[in-house]
């Protein structure tokens, strides 16, 4: 059987940085439409149902919820069907370091 790691939010941009991970989202969509995690996608049982149809066990995925405690159990519960690298956001969204802008640049 295989397990998931909890990861940073810095491991996790590490990780997307570095290869193609599917990011899940497993909050409600109001939450989601709100905001969310650049390139991720909402999980539902059609989606789930999906990636275990294209048994791609190694692709890595990395899930999230609001603070980290809903996004363990969909971790564990991929794990037990037998993805290989799976991982949850350590404090989930609340977590996820949101993007600053910048100076606006003189004209």
């Amino acid at each position: 059987m295989s397990d998931y790691q909890i990861i940073s939010a810095d491991e996790a941009k590490a990780l997307i940085a570095s290869e193609a991970v599917t990011i899940l989202d497993v909050r409600d969509h109001r939450s989601y439409r709100a905001g969310h995690i650049e390139g991720a996608r909402i999980l539902h049982d059609d989606l789930e149902q999906a990636l275990l149809a294209e048994g791609e066990l190694e692709r890595p995925l990395l899930f999230y919820c609001y603070r980290g405690n809903d996004s363990k159990a969909k971790a564990e519960h991929f794990a037990r069907l037998g993805f290989q690298r799976v991982y949850s956001l350590d404090n989930g969204f609340t977590g996820w370091p949101r993007e600053t802008p910048g100076p606006s640049p003189s004209t």
